[in-house]
């Protein structure tokens, strides 16, 4: 064990190496314990703790993450995942160890989103923050399978939110031929709009359309 005391402060800090999941010599050190069994034991634990998965940093746990499933989904999802990681999970947990985000990390995350308000002030939506933290979930899952991560501190701490969404309101074939009659002078979104509707599809996958896709 390498523990030592700091005379100025009269506490105690840990400071040793340990091996990453590369297999590459790290240093670590925390400081302000109270005696050197405390300091002891904080390393002993990390060390146990830091499998593979464990000594990476967040931000390449991701990375890695949405390499892996990057032939197994589609473009649009794959987006949709690297948008949530980008701007929710990797500001908040930056360059934190896998290891050290253990199930209490988690909660102190949740709670931080609970207090989290929209540019208009408003508390997010269950059905968002049900969202963020399935993200996680399937982050760490993923890590579990392939990586050697012990467990899925996300599963430990529990999710917030909700999958319920509210009830769609649909348009029968009449309403949607009044709306179209609307917007029949503003051709783009006539044109849009009517390719949503007698196709069935979705914003994002009309958005992906190319003159490829469309048999002449």
């Amino acid at each position: 064990m390498t523990a030592y005391k700091d005379e100025k402060r009269g506490t105690w800090f840990a400071n040793f190496r340990y091996k990453d999941w590369r297999g590459e010599s790290k240093q670590k050190s925390k400081r302000g314990f109270r005696t050197k069994r405390e300091a002891e034991v904080w390393e002993r634990d990390f060390k146990k703790k830091m499998s593979r998965a464990a000594s990476m940093e967040f931000s390449l746990a991701c990375d890695l993450y949405l390499a892996d499933n990057a032939p197994r989904v589609r473009d649009t999802t794959l987006e949709q995942k690297r948008y949530y990681i980008e701007r929710v999970l990797k500001p908040y947990f930056k360059d934190r160890l896998i290891g050290e985000i253990d199930a209490k990390a988690i909660i102190d995350w949740e709670n931080h989103l609970l207090e989290s308000r929209t540019r208009r002030g408003t508390p997010y939506a269950s059905t968002y923050l049900n969202t963020l933290c399935s993200q996680l979930s399937a982050i760490m899952n993923h890590l579990v399978r392939f990586y050697g991560l012990e467990k899925n501190p996300v599963q430990i701490a529990g999710k917030i939110g909700s999958k319920e969404k509210r009830e769609m309101s649909v348009w029968t074939r009449e309403q949607y031929l009044r709306f179209s009659d609307a917007v029949a002078d503003k051709p783009y979104s006539h044109l849009a709009f009517e390719i949503l509707f007698w196709c069935g599809l979705r914003v994002g996958e009309m958005l992906a359309l190319t003159p490829s896709d469309i048999d002449f």
